[in-house]
């Protein structure tokens, strides 16, 4: 798999790829890769790098989204079109909570 070498010393490399799910990162040594290519048998065994967003997203469900929606004043797609700053006001509430629960996931990771 080709692979984007981000940093390296010696030893170890942190390197980038991506793939039908998107951009990953890991750390692998640095014999593994071969003219900017490494298997896909080292990648999966790399270290991975960054965290795992995922287990700790929370998303906002339809039903929280429709009701911020209809709590601003977006009943149809007429009011949709008429007044996109009121969509994008209920919408930024919505991920609102979001940034919250993952700077909420960082403190408590911080205190261990």
């Amino acid at each position: 798999m080709e692979i984007k070498i981000i940093q390296q010393d010696l030893r170890a490399a942190l390197v980038e790829w991506c793939d039908g799910e998107g951009l990953h990162r890991c750390i692998i040594p640095v014999s593994v890769v071969k003219s900017g290519e490494v298997t896909q048998y080292d990648l999966e065994a790399g270290q991975p790098y960054g965290e795992d967003w995922e287990s700790f997203l929370k998303l906002p469900t339809a039903q929280f989204v429709a009701r911020l929606l209809r709590d601003n004043g977006v009943w149809t797609f007429a009011d949709l079109k008429g007044d996109v700053r009121k969509t994008r006001a209920a919408l930024a509430m919505a991920y609102s909570k979001v940034l919250i629960d993952l700077l909420e996931c960082a403190k408590s990771a911080e205190e261990g």
